[in-house]
């Protein structure tokens, strides 16, 4: 305790226990305690001086000229204590006390009221914004300036009119260069109306400083910046003359200035200044708890600089440190507090960049998320939010693929250049924000007018930003880039285009050659020469530009950090760049340098694993050309390794398709390079399955039976249910993933994200159990073997290396290698085939030159595939073979189980009971879910669309399905939905069939089916309703809880294929959505059916499951037998006279033969085990 409070309290000890002198005195102590607990920044001496002064107030009710007075001070004192705390009840206390004072103060002393009012009112604002409490602040210092305050007041409220006329400039709603300009007027008189002496003068000075600067920030002019830097550097002066108590403040608002003339020209020494003032500031100064956070944020920020531009990795660490900290101890809500938290956001996108960690930019997304969508933000820093939201939404789509990331991407930027003004220092970053979406979007479109757009915006940005010179090089960066993909498009003026590109490339180089990150430039340029080069193969220049291309990305891989995660991206370039090269001079060592940096870009942790696969995938193709299989084996292993790192379980269906899709044929190429090399039909059949059927898979996951797991750990047990049914939800979303957020802060994929990291914790959890150590991981060699138990499981693999059928018996996983099978042919076949049935459908062929194109590749299948796996299989599994076909590929739109020698009539129907299944672990689940199933515990549920709007009417509908009600009414609960509809008989909607499915244990459904080209998950059974709400793979694939499903019968056209050549090993369609709802067994067609023959068969073939009997009821182990004699016997009538398929009856007595139709027989196919 200072020697002057003891003397105080001394006096305070001696007066009176009432009356004026006793006031007198404890106002005197509570001055006293007050500059004591300012000076050591503590809240208990200023909790101690506020209690003092509220006695003395207390005693002077009746005495007006003195109660103000003591008023004054017990606000002033509330209001410190806010600023110690951060704590805005003081503040409410303080504004309540000024306005008392103020209310009962002689006329002398009442400016001063208003005046302590009007910066408790600029408190509040800052802690609590409110449009309302700026505008009364501004109200009562005018009112105070119209009192004729002292010389010594006068300029204090002209500066508290002056920054609340700014605050109002910065955050109003509409911001009013009225009050900009007004702002500096009163600022300019404040410091004119007072003298070096007065004891608030550095106040006045760093006040001009500030709108100095934002005037620079609406009508850029580095000389205003120099002046507003001047002044500021003359307040920091006089206050560490004065040993002022503002000292920190003025400091860090200087080196808030000269950090923002750092970002305009990075060349000078104003970003170490600022560190260096700040640095002083922070530790020689004291200062309250919210200068202390904002002077570490600014700290921070400025270390943040300093990492782009010297790439230092501590410093961007130190960092996001920081602004950790301050964020935790300011106010949640607060403007500060939104500034803090959006910097964060800033800082990890920045840490992305060279980590690619999905954990950083997803907090950076929603961190950015989350302030942009506060109430209480000003126009100007919300564009920039929304401009930053931009730049992380882009960054994680790039990370995961994800359209809804890009559209909100496009949204957010839009947003953030709608918002801000053309004449503002940073429109054209919010420019170069836009273009860069409509970049991306057009490369994802192609639709020219997201680039023409996107270079128009360019070019703007480096035409009309000269002030921001240190930015310059990036916008030229990425114009050249723009303009490289225009060139790409050969049009009519690409010449200029590719001029542009390389000038553009040049000019980024040349501006940027002290700046860090010079690499992105000359990368750029780099491969813009790569892109002309193979754009230009024939042209005696294309050695020339190859070898500008390998010198100037080699320097860019020189001159960037080894963790940057666009190294990855150059690497790979310039790989294919020495590829390149080999063509127009084969030398020795080029195709070695192409694959070490392949092999670089494959293992860099930091890039993103689209980028690491894709380097992966590479060096196998390069390798396989080489007949260098050995090494190939590693990038193998590599590349499948990384596949579950692309993290599709947290996309939308429609962006896992096209995620999956670039790396179509992975699997397939690798299980027959290891293979090839040596390795064990095991290893071959993993790496099949690891990479195939992915986006069914990640549904199982959530879907899988957890008895084990709750006999376990019942509490794990029951969290791992709560985080399926999320994430089974967010993975099953239906809705367009190019379909308008429902706002521009779309925070639907940050709660998909979030379930999908909780599930992969709880997944962890669970594999640490005893016992459990495998759970959910693919099936082992022991449970492959146990599943074929009563069925070989046969996976036939095509590749252009070679092609083989693996195969897993109850004893051992063995392979066939197919010689006579050929990629090529495989893929011609199924053409072929795919061309028939659309061309017999449109009337280009008739049925008999279908038949016959068919019987040709029937008779194909036979030869290459078939008969040489029948010729060396074992027979165990009765007269006719058990195979549950697996096809990979081109094959799996194929009729295996239908292939017939021509010549001899040998065929698989005769000799196989055939059944199909898009993966082990699909037939597993499958397998499993039937054994926990009690024949009879649903109901059964037939649909008829005879007539459908649009499409030919199928008349054997319902009849079909009347006589099967017939037979299964008497055993099991029956409904009959029809159109038309039968009396009493519900319409057929969507929704209908949706809402009966949790209590179907057989599904019967005779109507047409649309199989999508482009999107699969599309693909549709056709309703009545279809136009407007069609009944889709995704819609049936979402449906959970399908407990009672058992057999689902679908005659629809193409109701079991998938037509996206990149997306045949996902099992994209019909019969495997309803399999993966719940219905293990799934009876479909590969193409078009007629429906009368629909009838033949599902009739012959309930004859044989169906026991007839009330107990033994519905025998469905018989299900895969009944379909091959139901099929057999179709194609034995298609034989006879009547076999034309017109259902006319007419020659039906005739005994004539003819070569049988597998037009009509061969789609039927069954699914299951």
């Amino acid at each position: 305790m200072n020697g002057e409070i003891e003397i105080l309290e001394a006096a305070v000890s001696m007066a009176a226990d009432e009356g004026p002198e006793r006031a007198d005195a404890l106002n005197e102590l509570a001055k006293a305690l007050w500059r004591d607990a300012l000076a050591e920044a503590n809240e208990q001496t200023l909790q101690r001086s506020i209690s003092t002064i509220k006695e003395a107030v207390r005693m002077s009710r009746g005495n007006a000229p003195k109660l103000s007075g003591y008023l004054n001070n017990l606000g002033l004192f509330l209001t410190d204590r806010t600023s110690l705390s951060g704590n805005t009840s003081f503040l409410d206390e303080a504004i309540a006390t000024l306005e008392e004072g103020a209310a009962c103060a002689p006329v002398s002393l009442r400016n001063v009221l208003l005046l302590n009012l009007g910066n408790a009112l600029r408190t509040l604002v800052e802690l609590r914004p409110s449009s309302a409490v700026i505008d009364r602040a501004i109200a009562v210092y005018r009112e105070g300036l119209q009192l004729t305050p002292s010389e010594s007041g006068k300029p204090k409220l002209l500066n508290g009119l002056a920054v609340s006329l700014l605050h109002r400039f910065n955050n109003g709603a509409e911001r009013s260069l009225d009050d900009l300009q007004e702002a500096a007027e009163v600022a300019a008189e404040a410091i004119n109306s007072s003298d070096d002496d007065h004891p608030y003068r550095v106040v006045f000075l760093d006040t001009y400083a500030s709108i100095l600067q934002t005037i620079f920030g609406h009508e850029p002019s580095t000389e205003v910046l120099d002046q507003a830097i001047e002044y500021g550097y003359m307040a920091v002066e006089i206050a560490a003359e004065q040993h002022h108590s503002k000292t920190m403040q003025l400091m860090i608002n200087l080196a808030d200035t000269l950090r923002l003339r750092h970002r305009i020209d990075s060349a000078g020494t104003d970003l170490d200044n600022a560190l260096s003032i700040l640095s002083k500031a922070l530790t020689e100064f004291p200062g309250t708890p919210l200068l202390l956070n904002h002077g570490g944020w600014c700290y921070a920020l400025c270390l943040l600089y300093r990492f782009e531009r010297d790439g230092d990795g501590k410093d961007l660490q130190d960092s996001i440190r920081n602004l950790i900290s301050v964020c935790d101890t300011t106010g949640e809500g607060s403007e500060r507090w939104i500034q803090y938290r959006a910097t964060l956001g800033q800082a990890l996108i920045r840490q992305f960049d060279f980590s690619s960690s999905a954990d950083d930019i997803d907090w950076a997304v929603g961190i950015l998320k989350d302030v942009a969508s506060r109430d209480s933000i000003n126009t100007c820093r919300l564009s920039t939010l929304y401009g930053d939201l931009s730049v992380a939404l882009l960054s994680r789509f790039e990370l995961r693929g994800s359209l809804t990331d890009l559209n909100d991407a496009s949204a957010a930027a839009k947003k953030a250049l709608n918002l801000i003004e053309e004449s503002s220092v940073d429109y054209g970053i919010a420019q170069v924000t836009y273009a860069n979406v409509l970049l991306r979007t057009y490369q994802e479109t192609d639709e020219e007018k997201y680039l023409n757009d996107a270079i128009e915006l360019y070019q703007e940005a480096v035409h009309s930003g000269s002030v921001w010179a240190s930015l310059i090089p990036g916008r030229l960066y990425t114009l050249s880039y723009a303009l490289q993909l225009r060139f790409a498009l050969g049009k009519e003026d690409r010449d200029e285009d590719w001029n542009n590109c390389i000038a553009a490339a040049k000019r980024a180089v040349e501006l940027s050659k002290e700046h860090h990150t010079r690499y992105l430039h000359v990368g750029q340029l780099g491969s813009a020469y790569l892109e002309k080069a193979r754009l230009n193969e024939g042209s005696p220049e294309c050695t020339d530009w190859l070898n500008q291309a390998i010198k100037h990305l080699t320097a860019a891989l020189g001159l960037m950090p080894h963790i940057h995660s666009y190294r990855a991206l150059w690497l790979n370039n310039l790989a294919l760049a020495y590829e390149e090269l080999h063509k127009h001079q084969p030398a020795s060592g080029l195709y070695d340098l192409a694959l070490l940096r392949y092999q670089e870009a494959a293992k860099l942790e930091t890039a993103a694993p689209v980028l690491r696969i894709t380097a992966a995938y590479r060096a196998i193709v390069l390798l396989a050309g080489l007949r260098d299989l050995r090494r190939a084996r590693r990038f193998v292993k590599l590349a499948i390794k990384l596949l579950p790192a692309i993290s599709p379980r947290l996309l939308l269906r429609e962006d896992q398709q096209d995620l999956i899709s670039i790396f179509g044929g992975l699997g397939c190429y690798g299980a027959a390079v290891l293979l090839h090399v040596g390795d064990s039909p095991a290893e071959a059949v993993h790496a099949l399955e690891a990479t195939r059927g992915v986006m069914n898979s990640m549904l199982i996951d959530t879907r899988m039976d957890i008895t084990l797991l709750e006999e376990r750990d019942e509490m794990l047990a029951a969290e791992f249910k709560d985080i399926t049914a999320k994430l089974d939800h967010a993975m099953s979303d239906t809705s367009s993933r190019l379909a308008s957020p429902r706002s521009i802060v779309n925070r639907d994929p940050e709660t998909r994200i979030a379930a999908a990291k909780a599930f992969d914790n709880v997944v962890q959890k669970v594999r640490q159990l005893d016992g459990l150590h495998d759970f959910l991981m693919a099936p082992t060699g022991e449970q492959m073997q146990a599943m074929a138990a009563s069925s070989h499981l046969i996976l036939v693999n095509v590749s252009s290396l070679r092609s083989d059928a693996l195969i897993i018996d109850s004893d051992k996983i063995w392979d066939i290698h197919l010689t006579n099978l050929a990629l090529e042919d495989t893929v011609n076949n199924a053409n072929r085939l795919s061309k028939t049935i659309e061309e017999e459908a449109s009337g280009k062929i008739d049925r008999l030159e279908a038949n016959h194109i068919i019987r040709d590749i029937l008779s194909w299948l036979w030869h290459s595939l078939v008969q040489p796996i029948l010729s060396k299989l074992p027979q165990g599994y009765g007269i006719q073979h058990r195979i549950c076909w697996i096809p990979a590929s081109a094959m799996t739109n194929l009729p295996i189980h239908a292939a017939t020698d021509s010549n001899t009539g040998s065929n698989a129907m005769d000799n196989i009971i055939s059944s199909y299944a898009t993966t082990i672990k699909s037939l597993l689940h499958s397998q499993q879910k039937a054994t926990r199933l009690t024949a009879g515990s649903g109901s059964a549920l037939f649909v008829a669309m005879q007539q459908t709007p649009s499409l030919p009417d199928l008349p054997f509908a319902i009849a079909e399905t009347t006589s099967l009600h017939h037979l299964l009414s008497p055993f099991i609960p029956a409904t009959l939905l029809s159109n038309p509809p039968l009396p009493s008989s519900p319409p057929i909607t969507k929704p209908t069939i949706l809402s009966q499915l949790p209590q179907v244990e057989i599904l019967h459904l005779s109507c047409h089916g649309l199989s999508d080209v482009t999107n699969p998950s599309q693909s549709r059974l056709i309703l009545p309703d279809w136009h407007a709400s069609p009944l889709t793979v995704s819609d049936i694939a979402a449906q959970q809880n399908l407990s009672n499903g058992r057999l689902a019968y679908l005659p629809a056209c193409h109701a079991a294929v998938g037509r996206a050549p990149e997306l045949l090993d996902e099992g994209l369609h019909l019969a495997a959505a309803f399999q993966l709802a719940g219905f293990p067994q799934v009876v479909g067609t590969l193409w078009q059916v007629n429906d009368r023959r629909a009838m033949q068969v599902s009739g012959r073939m309930w004859r044989d499951v169906f026991s007839g009997s009330a107990h033994g009821g519905i025998r469905y182990e018989r299900v895969a037998g009944a379909v091959n004699a139901a099929v057999r016997e179709l194609r034995e009538s298609t034989k006879r006279a009547d076999g034309d398929g017109d259902g006319d009856g007419d020659d039906d007595d005739v005994d004539m033969e003819f070569e049988d139709e597998p037009f009509v027989w061969a789609p039927f196919v069954y699914m299951g085990m």
